[in-house]
């Protein structure tokens, strides 16, 4: 299968993994939703980073797109079980999505040192600086998925205080209030 083909059929397993998260019979809850949207956001923003950038020859451009699919796989979890996305009353995200995307998701034909880099990238993709140990090899994939993820929620940001997404919703505004200051 082709590229395009394996991308398109993860992309379903991943949907159909955030909707397990739905209770029985509902849909998703908005916030998950806009979890989903966040991440596919996201993969089309690493696709135009990898583009642009040197550090990517075409064959890690596949590596790259793994890190941003998975980097928020948790989430679901996340909410469902804290209804919140704050990692400081719940778990840490990064690390929980590592966890959740070596176990439960295998990618026909990625090589072990790929599924490293992409565990390692998802893991520290939240993290408020990048180890100076970090293998340089796995280093441009963290980078990537970082820069982002900050874009794309820059562009939540931006959108919901234009015009709130959710009015209350304490899991999309990380409870502060919306005033002036």
């Amino acid at each position: 299968m082709e590229e395009s083909g394996v991308r398109k059929a993860l992309e379903l397993q991943f949907r159909n993994f955030a909707r397990s998260f739905a209770p029985p019979g509902e849909e998703p809850p908005r916030p998950n939703l806009l979890k989903l949207e966040h991440t596919f956001d996201v993969c089309s923003l690493m696709d135009e980073i990898v583009r642009g950038e040197p550090d990517f020859e075409p064959e890690q451009h596949f590596t790259a797109y793994l890190c941003a699919l998975f980097h928020d796989v948790s989430r679901f979890e996340q909410y469902r079980d804290f209804r919140t996305f704050r990692d400081d009353r719940s778990f840490d995200h990064g690390k929980r999505s590592a966890e959740i995307f070596l176990r439960d998701f295998s990618i026909p034909g990625l090589s072990p040192e790929d599924r490293h880099r992409v565990a390692v990238a998802v893991e520290l993709h939240n993290k408020p600086k990048l180890p100076d140990t970090l293998d340089p090899d796995i280093l441009p994939f963290a980078r990537a998925v970082r820069d982002a993820d900050k874009l794309s929620i820059m562009k939540l940001l931006n959108r919901h205080f234009k015009r709130p997404l959710f009015s209350q919703e304490e899991a999309v505004n990380l409870g502060m209030p919306d005033t002036p200051g």
